[in-house]
């Protein structure tokens, strides 16, 4: 379904979840006002969005029409206008996603960021354990990706 147009009636589900999608839609703000609607008045929308103060592109960056790994371009979500014109995702800070929950029919109830998860890193290696007592440290700061719980008005 189309998160701008779900088959769905009104008030009829208790959770809607956007797990990285958010960052993909052109119209964000119908996409919110849609899971609105087809929510209970006491459901739940859980977001996972790219993180702005992530100083890598997570889809790569565009470049002369193509795409280029993140790495040429560091620090590119920290400059709205220039993120804008080389990436065509969106990232988001908790400031852009409260304005953007409240013009949707929602409240930001709860945001917390995560790390990214290293995956490629084998199970135990040491370097998880340091960012396992780092990540209260860091992770607002420098988190990878936004985790939101919006609660509808």
């Amino acid at each position: 379904m189309s998160a701008n147009d779900l088959s769905l009636d009104p008030g009829s589900v208790d959770v809607v979840t956007m797990i990285e999608v958010l960052e993909h839609l052109s119209d964000p703000p119908g996409a919110l006002r849609e899971a609105r609607r087809v929510l209970r008045p006491d459901g739940r929308l859980f977001i996972t969005t790219p993180a702005r103060r992530w100083p890598l592109e997570q889809h790569g960056v565009l470049i002369g029409g193509r795409r280029r790994p993140s790495v040429a371009l560091p620090f590119l979500t920290w400059l709205p206008p220039l993120h804008r014109r080389h990436s065509d995702a969106a990232v988001f800070g908790p400031r852009s996603l409260r304005r953007l929950a409240e013009a949707s029919g929602f409240r930001l109830g709860a945001v917390t960021f995560m790390l990214p998860p290293l995956d490629s890193l084998p199970e135990g290696h040491r370097v998880h354990a340091v960012l396992d007592r780092l990540d209260p440290l860091l992770s607002p700061w420098f988190g990878q990706t936004i985790v939101a719980r919006l609660d509808p008005l």
